[in-house]
């Protein structure tokens, strides 16, 4: 419970400060058939191995038991992914079948020592099966829709709600506990207060992850430590990949080839074609950054993160055949040699940059 729900919705938190606007709406964020048969081999990888990641700390008898409920606690929400799968789509989903299926181990991983019968582990297995599925169906685009949340990897979803569920089952269970089938002496502990423990526990997780993330998150996101530029692929962290890329996968993402776009160089000649097109250059160059400024911004200062549109559409307006690359735009704010600019810092930048 404490593993899965920490690192859920401490990654959660800290997501939510690298650069939502711009993830939501990249292209990038797609799977295809290749990299789905992939990772499904990492999937049948983790169903082996989770019972022995859940009863790793046990022993003798016990460590049997949650071994054994681990394997039925899967079982059961490789069910229910299934089930949801088939009544949502009428077909096997792969991101169901990859993600929720593996919902289980987490779901039966705070009480598996103690579940007593069969059935039950199949139980809770099922609900968080049909409960991962759910949530990568429905309440991750609903997240990233509302709120901008970019849960790429679906843990709020496997890792996340599965273990706010399996605490709450084990605390359920816990509190209704017997001895009957257990060996003397197998619970150290009263049943009732332990199920207390189990919710306090998981309070405190949540508080804990949730603030960490949010501290985390905020601090990675800062400039200093150069934000990635090509989101949901490696160009920013090894070398020289852009250029291995097989053309095919470059289309329709949001980076492109160099020679596809414009260079640096031919963006400021069309900023000074534009501004030599002025009668009176200062005041009509000054005029059109505050028009894009305004169509662009909503009156707020941008960043590298986000300061992409505004120049892409100034650099439009002054010449509709030149389409600036992302490569020149990250240059030009090198240039700029400023966290941010408002308004008017945009104005004497681009006044600068095209007089130069």
């Amino acid at each position: 419970m404490i593993i899965h729900t920490f690192g859920a919705y401490y990654g959660v938190a800290a997501s939510y400060f690298f650069q939502r606007e711009r993830a939501s709406q990249s292209k990038n964020c797609v799977s295809n058939y290749n990299s789905e048969m992939i990772a499904m081999v990492g999937s049948i990888f983790l169903w082996m191995f989770w019972p022995s990641f859940n009863g790793a700390l046990a022993t003798g008898s016990e460590q049997q038991r949650t071994m054994i409920n681990t394997v039925l606690g899967i079982c059961g929400s490789c069910a229910g992914a299934v089930c949801v799968s088939r009544f949502m789509f009428k077909k096997l989903e792969m991101e169901l079948i990859l993600n929720a299926t593996l919902a289980g181990g987490v779901g039966v991983g705070s009480a598996a020592n103690y579940f007593a019968e069969p059935w039950i582990a199949l139980l809770v297995g099922f609900g968080a099966g049909i409960l991962s599925s759910v949530g990568f169906h429905k309440i991750g685009p609903f997240l990233s829709e509302k709120i901008g949340l970019q849960d790429t990897c679906g843990v709020h979803s496997l890792h996340g709600m599965p273990g706010l569920y399996g605490a709450i089952v084990s605390a359920i269970y816990l509190a209704y506990i017997a001895d009957a089938g257990y060996t003397p002496g197998a619970i150290p502990f009263v049943p009732s207060e332990q199920a207390a423990n189990q919710i306090f526990s998981l309070l405190t997780t949540l508080c804990i992850s949730i603030i960490a993330g949010v501290s985390g998150g905020f601090f990675a996101s800062m400039s200093m430590f150069k934000p990635s530029a090509a989101l949901f692929k490696d160009d920013d962290h090894i070398e020289d990949v852009l250029a291995k890329y097989p053309k095919e996968y470059m289309v329709g993402g949001d980076e492109v080839y160099d020679e596809t776009k414009a260079t640096l160089e031919e963006v400021k000649a069309a900023l000074t074609f534009r501004r030599n097109l002025f009668e009176d250059q200062v005041t009509g160059m000054e005029r059109l950054v505050s028009e894009v400024w305004n169509e662009t911004t909503d009156g707020k200062t941008i960043t590298e993160n986000n300061g992409m549109r505004f120049f892409s559409q100034l650099v439009q307006k002054s010449d509709c055949r030149v389409e600036m690359s992302k490569a020149a735009y990250h240059e030009i704010f090198k240039a700029a040699d400023s966290d941010s600019l408002d308004e008017q810092k945009a104005r004497e930048f681009v006044m600068t940059f095209t007089s130069a």
